[in-house]
């Protein structure tokens, strides 16, 4: 089948497709077409059998693998919000202390480029309204048709939104969703 490689095992010995959940004999199987699918399914798999470990039916999003690091990303600022002196690296010093401040040692995701779960911290200033958003992203494996898909979902989040020509006062109200998550994340990663 296009170059894929054949799987072969001992007569009567049958498998079954993960992909498509159909019942085929060892002559029929074939190996995933791309390297990519494979790890996908892998790491799926990988996570399924981790929570089949711990005997954790379900958990709420935020549970990760080392709770004591944690990427975050923080958007870039409105001009609105630059007119009311609100700097992009201001609000990483908020995100990165609020973090120290908990035990857990911030990474700038932006520097990494890996796919860790994170921590998206959103501020917009438009005239004399805001809005803050804290959000927990993690990357999520679906299927689709026969057909393995990856996106970041968000896990968690929360926000705050007022009326001020304060700048202060605007990134004061960012410590009610940082301390919400933060309280949450702890909670969930037995922290």
């Amino acid at each position: 089948m296009n170059g894929a490689a054949k799987i072969t095992a001992p007569s009567g010995v049958r498998y079954y497709n993960v992909i498509s959940y159909k019942q085929t004999t060892s002559t029929g199987i074939t190996m995933f077409k791309t390297g990519i699918r494979a790890a996908l399914l892998l790491a799926a798999l990988s996570l399924f059998a981790a929570a089949a470990r711990a005997d954790i039916a379900s958990g709420n999003g935020i549970e990760v693998l080392n709770p004591a690091r944690l990427e975050y990303v923080v958007e870039q600022v409105s001009q609105d919000g630059r007119r009311l002196g609100i700097t992009k690296e201001q609000i990483q010093h908020i995100v990165e202390q609020r973090l120290r401040h908990a035990g857990i040692t911030p990474v700038d995701g932006e520097a990494t480029g890996t796919v860790d779960p994170f921590v998206y911290v959103r501020v917009v200033v438009g005239g004399k309204g805001f809005n803050i958003r804290v959000e927990f992203s993690r990357p999520v494996v679906y299927e689709v048709d026969g057909q393995l898909l990856t996106t970041f979902g968000v896990m968690w989040s929360d926000s705050v939104t007022g009326w001020s020509t304060d700048g202060d006062y605007v990134m004061g109200a960012l410590d009610r969703p940082m301390s919400r998550f933060i309280e949450e994340f702890r909670k969930a990663n037995r922290l």
